[in-house]
């Protein structure tokens, strides 16, 4: 699983929404590769995500953004997890 946080330095939503990803992933065993996305780096980032940041893509697909909880992170981790299985032969 791929997952996408877009933040930007200095913003605590942003802070909290990564420790709470690294929280959630140790509840809902999953192996994965996070990618850390700061919005001040590419112009289209910025653009995009400027208004609300953290956003948190999963698998190219369920989107978080703005102020969420680990509840939501793990529950959107369990939807991807699912849907996972269920693309499996």
């Amino acid at each position: 699983m791929e997952i996408l946080i877009y933040t930007k330095p200095g913003c605590h939503l942003c802070e909290q929404a990564y420790d709470d990803l690294k929280v959630s992933l140790n509840e809902v065993p999953v192996r994965c590769d996070i990618q850390e996305r700061n919005i001040l780096e590419k112009e289209n980032w910025y653009q995009e995500y400027k208004l609300e940041i953290p956003v948190i893509v999963f698998n190219q697909g369920t989107v978080l953004k703005g102020k969420f909880g680990r509840d939501a992170i793990e529950d959107a981790l369990k939807r991807c997890l699912e849907s996972h299985e269920e693309e499996a032969p």
